[in-house]
């Protein structure tokens, strides 16, 4: 099955002499594509959705917007992207199609909202529920691919 999913791409050059730079110091020329991929083999511990409503964020309008001086994109945020491009977004509204093995909270035809924090549950700070201190954490839309798109698959 193929999905059409609106993907950032971006340059990684990391700025000269930056000791730790952050995403608005190592990616250059960002540019955001309409492309179809194919679904993989929907993973155990995730849910495939069909999106039903998706919010644009000012996290994903940094993403897309650089600096006209020096290329660099403006966000701040936490953000990996790969050469094969980062599915954005992160606040929106979908309808459950398929459910991972591991999956057992929600079921097929549920409407969901999405929490953009990706959290191990397993560490010493989700045990006591503290989840957005979690040092595992990996953000939707920025570390792991988002929801533009009109199916994904979402941890």
């Amino acid at each position: 099955m193929k999905t059409e999913n609106i993907v950032l791409y971006a340059e990684n050059s990391p700025m000269q002499d930056v000791v730790n730079p952050g995403t608005h110091q190592i990616y250059r020329n960002p540019r955001v594509v309409l492309e179809k991929r194919s679904m993989d083999v929907l993973q155990p511990d995730a849910v495939r959705v069909l999106m039903l409503y998706g919010g644009l964020c000012g996290t994903d309008m940094h993403l897309a917007d650089k600096d006209p001086q020096t290329g660099y994109i403006r966000s701040s945020a936490p953000a990996s992207i790969p050469p094969e491009g980062r599915i954005i977004g992160h606040e929106g509204v979908g309808k459950i199609i398929e459910t991972g093995a591991n999956i057992r909270h929600v079921h097929n035809g549920d409407l969901i909202t999405f929490e953009s924090i990706i959290v191990c549950n397993h560490c010493e700070v989700c045990r006591k529920g503290k989840f957005n201190q979690c040092q595992h954490a990996r953000l939707l839309g920025l570390e792991e691919d988002g929801i533009f798109g009109n199916i994904v698959d979402i941890p």
